[in-house]
């Protein structure tokens, strides 16, 4: 459904033409080489350190108020449950982002702005394919 590499590296001048490329050549998105606006402000830590505020959600509803244009908007973000043997530096705010995204009044906030949820197999009906690349 899409192209991702992982801590944005296709950004790298040195591999960003064979992203492209790959990307041209299979037809799929790629991130900020096609028509949606990329919105990473959702995340909740800083130089090893946790921002919880940063992932609530009233600061994701101004996010979008602030970020979202016309059209499509990707928001970045990494919701999970974390189990007892998952190491990683992202832990509380994994689940923190679960709450976020899961709360009933943020979706109704949502519905209220004409905001739809949708995934990457979605923008198949939303973006002509040729503009993925």
């Amino acid at each position: 459904t899409h192209l991702d590499s992982h801590h944005n590296v296709h950004r790298d001048p040195r591999v960003l033409p064979q992203f492209v490329a790959l990307a041209t050549e299979l037809g799929l998105p790629l991130r900020d080489h096609w028509p949606v606006h990329h919105c990473s402000r959702f995340y909740g830590q800083w130089n090893g350190e946790s921002h919880p505020e940063q992932i609530s959600a009233e600061n994701l509803l101004h996010i979008l108020e602030m970020e979202m244009s016309e059209g499509v908007t990707e928001l970045s973000c990494h919701p999970g449950y974390v189990d007892a043997g998952f190491t990683t530096s992202y832990s509380a705010e994994r689940e923190a982002e679960l709450r976020t995204l899961c709360d009933a009044a943020l979706r109704r906030a949502l519905a209220a702005r004409g905001i739809h949820l949708a995934n990457y197999h979605h923008l198949e009906q939303l973006l002509p394919r040729a503009a993925a690349a």
